[in-house]
């Protein structure tokens, strides 16, 4: 089939994003299908972005908050230079010939596919009120088109208040429904609808097919902290982190998600802005990675590689569940820091990876089961 995905596709620092795109396109295209990515970007159209950026920059006076914030996005732009996503846009996805910025476009021209995928990501965590949401509810197309979700995620442990109608209306229009947490699992319960508990798209690849993707890097020892979301060093409780790890080098890839990029850890460190063929490298070829990311975690157990989880904290802390349902059902809980003392055990410890691999096959394999019926049945 020729099957449209909507997701999160145009970041250019969150490498989680890109790589689960790929992921998902390269495993249809291995059971024979013709997937392409909808270029929807709900935030709206480049003259409204560039009218506002323009009156920001001439916003009079200028307060020392907004001057270090417009500094902090230019300096982000640089850098996002050297991650050049674009590159890999271009290489290795498929898009839509148009560009989506509002639902109503894809309404009136839907991209032409005989299915359609919500596919996987916090795609389904902004407020149905907003009625760009619902692009990525697929609320378009003809109704001839088969609708299903892989993997989408709420990044909340329940929904917004009085909005369950309108989320049940959504996901009305499905032929299968799948969320990547327990906790999206019952949202769509709540609202009348069975959805099945299914993994992230990277996971349904092997190690090897990411290998291909690896960019060669210089090997020594070192620990990769992938800094996403960690606006101060003592979330991840850094100066045990350095005390225990002075016998490696540390190498660090900020990139942003709630909270913008920063280099937040001093200027004696290897600040590693990587494109997504090094970053997998960085991962695949450290120590331990430390990491608040789920994407970072993920990449971990793929490599087989010593990792430690810090959980998020404040308002962002709903989006943990997604990490922390996946390391209960493969019984890695113990990858949790809590404090700074866990470091110097998860350095020593013997991972298990033989068990750890055999659990994350079963859990690959209903996933795909999942997935392989959702499209035969169309």
């Amino acid at each position: 089939m020729k099957i449209g995905v909507v997701t999160l596709w145009n970041g250019n620092d969150n490498y989680g994003m890109i790589l689960q795109c790929w992921a998902l396109q390269k495993y249809l295209e291995r059971l024979g299908h013709h997937p392409f990515v909808i270029k929807y970007d709900a935030k709206g159209n480049l003259l409204k972005r560039f009218l506002k950026e323009l009156l920001f920059i001439l916003k009079v006076p200028f307060d020392e908050k907004q001057r270090e914030c417009y500094r902090q996005r230019r300096y982000n732009e640089e850098k996002n230079k050297l991650r050049d996503f674009d590159s890999f846009r271009k290489k290795y996805l498929r898009f839509s010939n148009l560009t989506y910025y509002y639902v109503e476009k894809l309404k009136i021209f839907p991209p032409n596919a005989d299915c359609y995928i919500s596919g996987s990501d916090q795609i389904w965590r902004g407020s149905l009120r907003y009625k760009n949401i619902k692009g990525y509810f697929l609320d378009f197309g003809p109704d001839s088109v088969r609708r299903i979700s892989y993997a989408p995620s709420f990044g909340m442990s329940k929904y917004y208040e009085g909005e369950n109608n309108l989320l049940a209306n959504a996901l009305k229009k499905y032929d299968a429904i799948s969320c990547r947490e327990y906790d999206g699992i019952a949202i769509c319960k709540d609202v009348g609808f069975d959805a099945i508990k299914v993994e992230d798209p990277t996971l349904l690849l092997e190690k090897k097919e990411y290998e291909e993707l690896c960019s060669p890097i210089s090997k020594r020892d070192y620990i990769f902290i992938y800094s996403l979301n960690i606006t101060e060093p003592s979330q991840i409780f850094w100066d045990e982190l350095k005390q225990i790890g002075n016998n490696y080098d540390f190498i660090v890839t900020p990139a942003s998600g709630y909270n913008p990029s920063r280099e937040i850890f001093g200027d004696n460190i290897c600040y590693y802005y990587a494109t997504p063929q090094e970053w997998l490298s960085l991962v695949r070829g450290a120590d331990m990675v430390v990491t608040s990311s789920f994407h970072g975690v993920v990449f971990s157990i793929i490599f087989n590689v010593r990792f430690s989880y810090v959980p998020l904290s404040g308002e962002i802390a709903t989006a943990n569940n997604r990490v922390t349902d996946l390391l209960h059902n493969l019984q890695m809980d113990f990858a949790i820091v809590d404090s700074g003392k866990d470091y110097s055990k998860l350095l020593g410890m013997d991972y298990q990876w033989e068990r750890v691999n055999k659990m994350k096959g079963q859990l690959i394999k209903q996933s795909c089961d999942y997935l392989d019926r959702a499209l035969s049945e169309g």
